[in-house]
Formats: structure tokens, sequence, C-alpha cells
């Protein structure tokens, strides 16, 4: 990305640069966890700039927590239940859990899975 902006002549900002890094290594497993204290903010800046301000806009409509952010924003970037639990070194059932409680924010009456990741990747499409 940075050599594409530069042979374009273009500036791009540090923290896109660095939040790009931090999800390919996630991506490639070559980081092997997820530091919320570190990589949250990454991840939002990285979100908000791909899918014309996913994370903005969900926290503008929602309420979350900090591990609630997690798992949506992990999920919009498709990483799988099982990655996504593996990163955040929870159990899966945890992270079901933490989906219910997502669930119950955005008004579902059943906590499905199925249901979030639907409502994740048509969340990321809206402007």
């Amino acid at each position: 990305m940075e050599i594409i902006c530069k042979s374009k002549d273009k500036d791009i900002p540090l923290e896109y640069i660095e939040a790009l890094e931090m999800i390919m290594k996630l991506k490639s497993k070559e980081q092997a966890s997820y530091n919320p204290a570190v990589d949250r903010e990454k991840l939002h800046i990285w979100l908000d700039l791909v899918y014309d301000d996913f994370a903005g806009r969900l926290l503008e409509k929602y309420q979350l927590t900090g591990r609630e952010r997690d798992v949506c924003y992990l999920k919009a970037l498709d990483f799988s239940d099982d990655e996504i639990s593996e990163l955040l070194k929870i159990q899966l059932r945890s992270e079901e859990r933490w989906i219910y409680r997502i669930c119950e924010k955005f008004g579902f009456p059943k906590g499905s899975k199925d249901d979030f990741a639907a409502y994740i990747a048509d969340f990321k499409k809206r402007r």
C-alpha cells in the first residue's frame, strides 16, 4: 500500500499503514494473538477507511463494550468464529455468549451467529 501510494506521489497516514500491517499479520497468523489495548484502534481505523466509516457508524448506532467491538470488528474482517475465539484467547462458547449479547443490542429476538454474521456483512455495505 505504501509503495503504491508513493509511486502515485501520494502520502498515506502512518496509522493506515500500521493498521494494514497488523491486519495482514493477523490474517497470515504471523501475529498469533490480538491485543485489544493496541489493536482495537487499528481495526477501527482500517474499517472506517475501507468500509465507509463502518466502525464509527456501528458505535454511533449501538452502545458496544470493548469486547463486543472486538468481535464485530474481527467478524467484519471475515475472520471465522474459530479464528476469533483463538485471537481473543476465549473459548468458542464464550464468543457465542458475546454474539448473543451483541444480537440483543442489535434488536434480534434470537442471538443467532448466522444473523449476526449476515448483519455485519450488510452493515459493511451501507453508506
